[in-house]
């Protein structure tokens, strides 16, 4: 009989454990009753397992931090709960790391950082690991001509994220915003200590380069007088000179330029510096003998705005100055004739 009352108890207490009691998820007070009743009959159940505080009604809960992982901790790391009720441990990882691993009496466990044993029937062990976050960075070209590498990459917690910026030939990068936020612009540009996601947005602009230009010597004026060009537009200065002076020389970055009003640069590249250069004018003077019987020196030469112009006249022999026309106006006949302060062109006979 005493056997046969062993195996009863024993087929019960089998049965207990393996189904959890069915009539417990319905009515736990009966539960607990039954336990009491079974363990006050049969004492030998009271055989205490592992971590088990009071047999069959209470039971131990056991929580570590993976000693290979660190970098997080637990809490409770222990505590006694009743037969049925349910065991919470919250799982703190440090910056920077995330929950990586739980594993309940050497089963691994849904993720979580609070982790909850319903229902317990048994002690438990767990051990919670902990890995560094990894971060995604993305970067996008928001506007104008250029390209972003890499487009998408992922970082750990901690580590430092380089984007490499390369703009189209005659652009450059500017502007650089990371989350929303303006960034100095940098090449390539970095963001150090990541601690979170990142969207960097790129936006590249055409080259503006400045035109200036001068006259150094003065006696005229050049308009404007600095400008910025757009990459590979062009730059176009008036050159405007003083009465009586000429555009005598233009100096484009240091090179001389063909004569042109207004100079033109057609397609800018660069930054220019261009001076230019204004002289007086120069007039032509002719004379020339009308009938012969005689002559005059020089035929032909060339006078600075302001000098003075001498004409030669050597009458033949038996023969005077009898008349002397300039620019169609009669003058006062005289030898050697001269115009002072040559103005124009002139032609005398």
């Amino acid at each position: 009989m005493i056997i046969g009352l062993l195996e009863c108890i024993s087929v019960l207490k089998e049965s207990f454990m393996r189904e959890k009691i069915f009539t417990a998820r319905r009515s736990p007070v009966l539960a607990v009753i039954l336990v009491a009743l079974l363990l006050s009959a049969c004492p030998f159940l009271m055989a205490t397992p592992a971590h088990a505080a009071d047999g069959m009604l209470r039971f131990d809960i056991y929580a570590s931090v993976s000693p290979v992982a660190g970098n997080g901790s637990v809490s409770p790391g222990h505590q006694t709960v009743w037969i049925f009720t349910s065991a919470k441990i919250k799982c703190t990882p440090n910056a920077g790391y995330y929950v990586s691993s739980i594993i309940d009496n050497d089963d691994p466990q849904k993720l979580t950082n609070e982790y909850e044993i319903k229902d317990v029937t048994t002690s438990h062990d767990v051990t919670v690991g902990f890995s560094k976050s990894s971060y995604p960075v993305t970067a996008s070209v928001n506007g104008g001509s250029g390209t972003v590498s890499p487009a998408s990459q992922s970082y750990l917690s901690g580590a430092t994220a380089s984007v490499d910026i390369t703009p189209a030939s005659g652009s450059h990068c500017s502007s650089i915003i990371d989350n929303g936020t303006s960034m100095p612009i940098a090449d390539p540009y970095q963001i150090a200590n990541i601690a979170a996601g990142h969207t960097v947005q790129v936006a590249f602009a055409l080259n503006e380069y400045m035109v200036t230009a001068s006259v150094p010597g003065g006696n005229g004026t050049v308009n404007p007088a600095s400008v910025q060009i757009i990459d590979q537009s062009a730059a176009v200065i008036d050159m405007v000179p003083n009465t009586g002076y000429h555009l005598s020389s233009i100096v484009d970055n240091g090179a001389p330029m063909p004569l042109a009003d207004p100079y033109i640069i057609p397609s800018v590249t660069a930054p220019h510096n261009v001076q230019a250069g204004f002289a007086l004018d120069d007039y032509t003077v002719t004379a020339a003998a009308s009938g012969g019987n005689g002559s005059v020196s020089p035929g032909t030469q060339q006078v600075t705005r302001g000098d003075d112009a001498t004409i030669d006249i050597t009458p033949d022999p038996g023969y005077s100055v009898a008349t002397i026309t300039d620019n169609g106006q009669s003058v006062t006949p005289a030898a050697p004739y001269v115009i002072l302060g040559v103005t124009a062109d002139h032609d005398v006979i």
